[in-house]
């Protein structure tokens, strides 16, 4: 089930990464967008013994995003997570908040990321925007490494998805 969870603002910059990177980590992804509002979708599967997991995070620009399936996508390239977590942001707003050395604070940038991928549980199974210019997502079964696509049209990138679970392995 695809899960609408907001929009965010985005000023020409996307930076795809877990919360956890510095800026300019080989893992953590930018890439130059057209600007505006980018709304944001978490799909959400029941995977039987795992639980419910997010299988993928999304944010397209809101003029292409209720028609996807019309854009082109790149070849996909890889982002790595090392938290469980996984965001897209403004990249100029995820550098104002990296790094953030109080880990241990709960009021901290970080902190409130990871208060928005766990419920009270423990369990790693949420998504949400964070203050709007941000959506974060835990990341499928966990650490590793994870294809993202972007969609483009006139040479603009429009969106992008990080897919953590693809479909054939539900089976």
């Amino acid at each position: 089930m695809e899960k609408y969870l907001g929009k965010i603002r985005i000023d020409g910059k996307m930076t795809i990464s877990d919360p956890c990177y510095e800026p300019g980590i080989w893992s953590a992804l930018e890439v130059k967008v057209a600007p505006g509002w980018y709304k944001c979708f978490a799909d959400v599967k029941d995977m039987g013994a795992w639980g419910t997991r997010i299988c993928s995070l999304s944010a397209i620009r809101e003029d292409y995003a209720d028609d996807v399936e019309s854009l082109d996508w790149t070849s996909p390239c890889s982002v790595g997570v090392d938290s469980g977590q996984m965001g897209i942001y403004d990249t100029d707003y995820f550098k104002e908040n990296q790094p953030d050395d109080e880990w241990e604070n709960p009021d901290s940038w970080y902190r409130r990321v990871c208060a928005l991928t766990y419920d009270e549980e423990g369990k790693r199974f949420e998504a949400d925007i964070i203050d709007g210019l941000g959506c974060v997502s835990s990341s499928g079964y966990g650490d590793g490494n994870y294809d993202v696509i972007t969609y483009v049209t006139n040479d603009y990138i429009v969106g992008a998805k990080v897919v953590f679970i693809e479909d054939y392995e539900e089976e």
